[in-house]
């Protein structure tokens, strides 16, 4: 095992909060058939419940954790095991660059994790500058808003 007990503990942490807030295991294989057939026939509706499961999720980083962006990275390698990279690069105090590399993730599962990511950082008041994603590649430039956003979360 290549952790130390710190980055242990850490983990536990982490999995013990995904559990107290409803995160759920699903086999990948699963994951992925169920994806498929919903994104087909309802696509626009599963990437706002995405959207606003990341607003909700946003909102918990920030009141949970002192730094919520920092926090966001070991979260989304806890929650999405097919992540392989993350990079989140600061430049100064307003702007953020977010790579994300998950090389097994389908088309859909990538979209989907992006919205996710979108809701995440609004929650956090960043707005995205630009935005890009390919099957298992997501690439974010966001900006810290002048103003905080009145956020409504939606019932799921």
């Amino acid at each position: 095992m290549d952790s130390t007990l710190p980055e242990i503990v850490e983990f536990y942490s982490l999995i013990q909060t995904m559990k107290k807030t409803g995160v759920a295991l699903i086999p990948q294989t699963i994951l992925n058939y169920s994806t498929k057939k919903l994104y087909q026939t309802e696509k626009e509706n599963l990437l706002k419940n995405w959207y606003n499961s990341g607003l909700w999720y946003g909102k918990f980083l920030k009141a949970k954790f002192e730094n919520p962006t920092e926090s966001l990275k070991k979260f989304l390698l806890a929650c999405f095991w097919e992540i392989t990279e993350i990079e989140i690069s600061k430049s100064g105090d307003e702007k953020i660059s977010l790579k994300i590399i998950a090389p097994s993730q389908t088309q859909e599962n990538t979209e989907l994790l992006l919205k996710f990511i979108d809701g995440i950082m609004t929650s956090l008041n960043y707005k995205i500058l630009r935005e890009e994603f390919w099957r298992g590649i997501i690439i974010m430039d966001l900006e810290k808003r002048k103003e905080p956003l009145k956020i409504e979360l939606e019932e799921m």
